[in-house]
């Protein structure tokens, strides 16, 4: 129907044609943020595999995307971007939150307002966990340390506040394209970025409330709830029912290698209603009846 929602199970068959698609990227199933990523120990995020079931390789430094759901009522897209900068973006179809976004305006200088973006808008720094839960940027500060002096150096020049209390570190510092050809995107991969040195196995151990404390929680490291940004700083999503395909719309321009300030500038409500119908005509061809 044109005006229904995606289900999870709708969503993670298309997403798995990205992944056939667009390999240089990893398209994480549904339920990888929604319940997975809760309770997984460290050695379980070191080996988490996305929706084809390929392996992350930590030191290759792909993109990763996938999908999460906002109390069950609204779905949002994120992308982990290592290059040109490390950034954990947030596609919300209808922009940034009016409340954070109100409160940035009011607390920028005067003369500020517009400085430092891009084309079409460059993003805000600092999103809410209650869009970026505190489980996602866990997993990324264990398993994607933004701190690569301990690697190189080792903890005993790291400061004593990043050192546990066994003088360890306290964490790891980790289409269907119907709507979206009408203009080319920018195609700008990402750089492989291999670490200095395998990391050392007890500083990943002391995630999860182990001896060394939880990553980038307080303890002088940095963690990447301070990379999060709205990806998406206009309002694209006027209808209470494209989401989930607005999502998916996102998604595929992630996986074309877009880079956000292009995303943001060239989507629109039209752009989601075109690509509604494309799915809807895939689904169509799919459903053959039987004998013919």
């Amino acid at each position: 129907k044109d005006d229904s929602w995606l289900g999870s199970s709708f969503i993670d068959l298309v997403l798995s044609r990205f992944a056939r698609e667009y390999p240089e990227v990893h398209f994480m199933p549904i339920e990888f943020a929604a319940f997975r990523l809760k309770t997984m120990k460290t050695s379980d995020m070191r080996q988490a595999t996305d929706i084809l079931g390929r392996p992350i390789n930590y030191e290759l430094e792909k993109p990763v995307v996938f999908l999460a759901n906002v109390a069950n009522m609204h779905w949002n897209l994120l992308r982990v971007q290592h290059w040109p900068l490390k950034e954990l973006q947030l596609f919300e179809p209808l922009g940034k939150p009016p409340q954070r976004a109100a409160s940035m305006a009011s607390k920028r200088p005067l003369g500020s307002m517009g400085s430092g973006r891009g084309r079409g808008g460059g993003g805000e720094r600092g999103v809410s966990m209650r869009y970026i839960p505190q489980h996602i940027t866990h997993w990324l500060d264990t398993c994607w340390p933004l701190d690569r002096i301990y690697e190189r150096r080792g903890p005993s020049q790291l400061p004593p506040a990043a050192l546990g209390p066994h003088g360890l570190a306290a964490s790891a510092s980790s289409t269907i394209s119907a709507a979206s050809s009408a203009s080319r995107p920018s195609r700008r991969r990402g750089r492989p970025g291999p670490l200095d040195a395998p990391a050392s196995q007890a500083k990943f151990e002391a995630s999860k409330g182990g001896k060394g404390g939880r990553a980038g929680a307080g303890n002088g490291l940095p963690s990447w709830q301070a990379k999060g940004l709205s990806a998406i700083t206009t309002q694209h999503q006027m209808t209470g029912f494209d989401c989930g395909v607005a999502c998916l719309l996102y998604a595929e321009k992630c996986g074309q290698g877009m880079m956000r300030e292009d995303i943001n500038a060239g989507t629109s409500q039209q752009d989601f209603t075109k690509f509604r119908h494309a799915l809807q005509e895939r689904i169509r061809e799919l459903d053959v009846p039987e004998g013919d």
